[in-house]
């Protein structure tokens, strides 16, 4: 039995940056932005809980590193 991957990165990582944009977008009452927000922030602290259960992996240090470099540098 093997892996299937169910699901697509790209669509998911769509799907988030289209809530961000609606969250920003002035067109949209504060209501409606804090509720984007809100489901923002229940996504990002089950992503937490989630990736705290998962073992860590050669070269992961290093590719957050990276990560951490690139985003300093924009």
């Amino acid at each position: 039995m093997g892996f299937k991957m169910s699901w697509s990165v790209s669509k998911i990582k769509g799907d988030l940056q289209m809530m961000s944009h609606e969250c920003r977008y002035p067109g949209n009452d504060g209501y409606t932005q804090f509720a984007i927000k809100k489901d923002l922030m229940e996504i990002k602290f089950l992503l937490n809980d989630l990736i705290e259960t998962c073992p860590t992996f050669a070269g992961e240090e290093e590719w957050l590193h990276e990560r951490l470099i690139n985003k300093l540098s924009k």
